[in-house]
């Protein structure tokens, strides 16, 4: 018992204290891990539990900087996933990660959750690159803000310095899901298909029910002019609507058109798919339809927006002067 109470009048974590986000409570300490775990697993019921695990922490150590932005990241990856909508889930997240920043100054991590809220709730490319630097200011070595610089480079269409920092990040934490998938859509955006591929490949390998991963591997094939391997890849995806993200383009390419249009009547439906439904008709060439769905993504806040910049799917659409306006709208560089 002596032993113990030593152990809980420790700071736990690495270098825990309290000006970088730790806690002296044990328990607090080990719901944390379990957070982080669950988050990392990306599933609905994997973020569920995350945000139980972590609200525990918080609530046996309301100063508990680490728990605190780790649940804001929670938010951010449960909105990513449509599960909030984006005035809602990001917004918490950015609450979370100012309040993480009240009792912890030096958390890097709460700086990264920042810098993603501001990339991609408000598209202030600015504000994220400032938050950013505050970010690797603190810790150059943070695998969160390092994968915060990554995902906002590639964003601007800046490909090595998002490939510099995603593979950073893989160097610190090699088993991290997140920076895994990042990593092969930045080598997706910048157009190096063989290397997204294996990059998607290796993170079914690690992490099996990751969201996202197999829809992202098959819009990686059918880019690649491989449709069938697509179809068969998307069809093992149990979430219907991150199987239905691309679906109809594929079903497009394999020539199955009144699938398609199926697959099109299904996701339009869905409120929270309007960005994919853009990408979907922009595939077809349709770009009337894909630019008056491009504004509903726009007017919804959709997250998609943000990852416009090399997206192949656009290329039937990206001479028309209304993409280029949309793109300047959006302060994104063109092709």
């Amino acid at each position: 018992m002596r032993q113990l109470k030593r152990y809980r009048s420790s700071s736990w974590g690495g270098e825990l204290n309290r000006h970088r986000g730790g806690t002296k409570n044990l328990d607090a300490y080990l719901l944390y891990l379990r957070g982080v775990a669950a988050t990392l697993r990306n599933t609905k019921a994997s973020l569920d539990a995350a945000s139980e695990f972590l609200d525990q922490a918080i609530s046996l150590d309301p100063n508990f900087g680490l728990a605190i932005s780790q649940l804001a990241f929670a938010m951010v990856v449960a909105t990513d996933n449509n599960f909030l909508r984006p005035t809602v889930g990001y917004e918490r997240a950015r609450l979370l990660a100012q309040r993480a920043l009240e009792s912890s100054p030096d958390l890097a991590t709460a700086h990264a959750v920042l810098q993603y809220v501001q990339r991609t709730l408000d598209w202030d490319w600015v504000a994220a690159e400032a938050e950013g630097q505050r970010a690797l200011a603190i810790d150059p070595t943070n695998s969160g803000a390092l994968l915060a610089a990554g995902i906002l480079s590639y964003t601007l269409g800046r490909w090595d310095d998002a490939e510099q920092y995603l593979s950073s990040a893989l160097v610190r934490d090699p088993l991290n899901a997140f920076v895994l998938w990042n990593l092969g859509t930045a080598y997706y955006f910048s157009g190096r298909l063989k290397d997204a591929e294996a990059t998607y490949r290796r993170l079914l390998a690690i992490a099996p029910e990751f969201l996202w991963t197999r829809s992202f591997l098959a819009k990686t094939l059918l880019v690649d002019g491989r449709p069938d391997e697509a179809l068969v890849i998307v069809q093992q995806e149990v979430d219907e609507a991150h199987r239905m993200l691309f679906l109809p383009s594929i079903l497009t390419a394999l020539g199955r058109h009144s699938e398609a249009d199926e697959a099109l009547g299904v996701q339009i439906k869905d409120n929270e798919a309007s960005y994919y439904v853009a990408l979907n008709y922009a595939y077809r060439g349709d770009t009337d339809l894909a630019l008056l769905w491009l504004e509903r993504a726009y007017d919804n806040k959709h997250h998609g927006l943000t990852q416009m910049v090399g997206e192949p799917l656009f290329n039937k659409v990206a001479d028309d002067p209304r993409y280029k306006a949309f793109l300047q709208k959006m302060g994104l560089p063109s092709r």
